[in-house]
């Protein structure tokens, strides 16, 4: 059997779209294949960070720990320990640096500013304390008041010029401050 140019020329033009149909065919599977590998990547990806982010948070919490230990034992401090720590400022500065008033104050917002402190029933107690010296003595004071060895800040710091006394020397100065600490000791109202 004698084929003829016309039924070759069919034949491969025939050949020639199978084979196209195939590599068509081909890159769609290819593509198709690509696009699952590239989501079980991600998929693993996701798990990998997740189990990533859990290991973080467990040493995180491991290494923290002994902290928490440590801020529980400072907080213990009771009121008259604090108060005591504020007169021994003044001392060690050269001043007699009274306390004058102490009270439970309310900071609604601290238990949302530290993580976990509600869990350590911590209580803010506000001293008021004055002063009367020369100035450098009132401010070594105010930088030991600065530097407690307690949770504190200090909320108010107001310096003037105290009268000229009879007997009094003039370069006399009163320092009123408040200094707020904070405590895990119970206070009863």
């Amino acid at each position: 059997m004698k084929l003829g140019p016309s039924i070759i020329a069919w034949l491969s033009i025939a050949g020639a779209l199978s084979l196209w149909t195939g590599v068509i065919l081909f890159s769609f599977l290819i593509g198709s294949m690509t696009d699952d590998i590239t989501a079980l990547q991600k998929s693993a990806q996701s798990k990998g960070d997740q189990q990533v982010v859990a290991l973080k948070m467990h040493n995180l919490a491991t290494e923290l720990a002994p902290l928490r230990t440590q801020l529980e034992s400072t907080l213990q401090t009771d009121p008259l320990a604090l108060a005591g720590l504020i007169t021994q400022s003044g001392k060690d500065a050269g001043v007699s640096l009274r306390v004058s008033d102490a009270a439970t104050e309310n900071l609604p917002q601290l238990s949302s500013a530290i993580p976990g402190l509600a869990a350590v029933q911590a209580t803010v107690v506000g001293f008021s304390a004055g002063a009367d010296g020369s100035f450098d003595r009132l401010i070594r004071a105010a930088a030991f008041l600065e530097t407690l060895p307690a949770p504190s800040t200090i909320q108010e710091l107001d310096f003037s010029r105290a009268p000229h006394a009879s007997g009094a020397a003039a370069s006399t100065w009163h320092m009123d401050t408040h200094i707020q600490m904070l405590t895990a000791s119970h206070i009863s109202p």
